[in-house]
């Protein structure tokens, strides 16, 4: 058991248990279905409390610290910070790319209930919070970006069924699962 080791031994074990943990779920995320990371599942929908993304904007402030925290880009180069390209394709694997981040960070955090039981109280929780630390702010980006992209979606939509529109000269109503 942890507790019974020395200080130093207890960090580094622990860290090696939560390396290994991030390197096995970000693995098995890469591995995993993109059907699985749909955005109108319940984990990824909005919740009452984000207010529409005002909660990160208003409350955590997210604009003033967003694009200090590291970014990973795949091997295929996907990055929001290439977002130039504004068709719907793009922006749905964008949106896509956000549930798959979140749910990476959020399995990531997991480790923390083993960690917390098997150590001292006080280095558990020292554990714990480190935990939480490295990964919520990365989930909250996920969902802030994800509220922006779902309204460039919408408006991306409505602007492709306007534009239709005008050229059929037909009313054209816009699906409900497009927006």
């Amino acid at each position: 058991m942890i507790r019974n080791m020395s200080l130093s031994k207890t960090v580094v074990l622990n860290v090696l248990i939560i390396l290994f943990w991030n390197i096995y779920i970000f693995f098995l995320c890469r591995q995993m279905k993109s059907s699985f990371f749909n955005p109108q599942k319940k984990p990824y929908k909005a919740r009452n409390f984000e207010c529409g993304g005002k909660f990160y904007n208003e409350k955590l402030k997210i604009k003033k610290w967003k694009e200090v925290l590291p970014q990973y880009i795949s091997k295929n180069g996907f990055s929001k910070r290439r977002f130039s390209e504004k068709n719907l394709i793009y922006i749905n694997r964008f949106i896509l790319e956000t549930c798959r981040a979140e749910w990476n960070h959020k399995m990531c955090m997991i480790i923390a209930f083993p960690i917390t039981i098997f150590n001292e109280f006080k280095i558990g929780i020292i554990f714990t919070l480190l935990i939480l630390l490295t990964n919520l702010p990365f989930i909250f980006i996920q969902r802030y970006n994800r509220f922006r992209l779902l309204s460039l979606k919408r408006h991306r939509v409505k602007k492709s069924f306007f534009a239709q529109e005008q050229n059929d000269n037909s009313k054209i109503e816009v699906p409900s699962y497009y927006v």
